[in-house]
C-alpha cells in the first residue's frame, strides 16, 4: 500500500480536499480526474517512472497553480550497489538523482525551481527488519540474512536523508 495516508489526513484536517491516485504510469492515466486540481503533489515516485517527460507533462496539465514533486537527492536504492556487487557480482549505477530529474523537467521546456533540505531520520525498524527489507530488494533468500547483516554498516538506514523538492507552474485553466 502506498504511504500517502499521512498527507491525505493532514489535508483533511486542514479542510483541503485531496485525493491519491495509485498505480503505474501510463497505465492509470485514464483514472486521473478530468477536473484539474489547484496543486498536484507527487511524492517519491519519479524514480519509478519509465518515461519521465510524458509523466511530468501530465502532472502539469492536471495542475491549475503548481506542481510539487519531492524525491530523495540520491536514488533510494543507490546505497545497495555495493551489496549487489558483493552478493551477485552485478554492478549497479548510483543514479539517477534529483539533479538529473530536474534536468529532464527543464529539457521538457518547463521552468523548474529546486530546493534541497534534510529530513529527520526514520524511526528504527530494528536491524532484523532492515536486513529482511534489503534482502527483498536484493532478490535474495532468507539464507543470505547473515551475510547481508555483516556487509551492512552498523548505521545503515538510520541517518538523516537529503530530499529535493521540484516545483513549477501548472498549466490547467481554473
Amino acid at each position: 500500500m502506498p504511504r500517502c495516508g499521512g498527507v491525505l489526513r493532514a489535508a483533511g484536517a486542514a479542510g483541503v480536499p485531496a485525493a491519491a491516485i495509485h498505480g503505474r504510469w501510463p497505465d492509470i492515466a485514464a483514472s486521473v480526474p478530468i477536473e484539474p486540481a489547484d496543486v498536484v503533489v507527487c511524492h517519491h515516485v519519479l524514480y519509478n517512472v519509465a518515461d519521465l517527460v510524458p509523466f511530468v507533462r501530465a502532472l502539469t496539465t492536471c495542475a491549475k497553480e503548481r506542481v510539487v514533486v519531492e524525491l530523495t537527492d540520491r536514488h533510494p536504492r543507490a546505497g545497495l550497489a555495493p551489496l549487489w556487487q558483493e552478493i551477485w557480482g552485478i554492478h549497479r549505477p548510483d543514479g539517477p538523482d534529483a539533479t538529473a530529474a530536474a534536468e529532464v523537467v527543464r529539457e521538457a521546456g518547463i521552468e523548474v525551481v529546486t530546493e534541497s533540505f534534510e529530513v529527520p531520520a526514520r524511526p528504527s525498524r530494528g536491524r532484523a527488519a532492515i536486513v529482511a527489507g534489503i534482502r527483498r530488494h536484493l532478490c535474495a533468500g532468507p539464507e543470505r540474512d547473515g551475510e547481508i547483516d555483516r556487509l551492512l554498516p552498523g548505521d545503515f538506514d538510520t541517518g538523516r536523508r537529503s530530499v529535493t523538492c521540484l516545483w513549477w507552474p501548472g498549466a490547467a485553466e481554473g
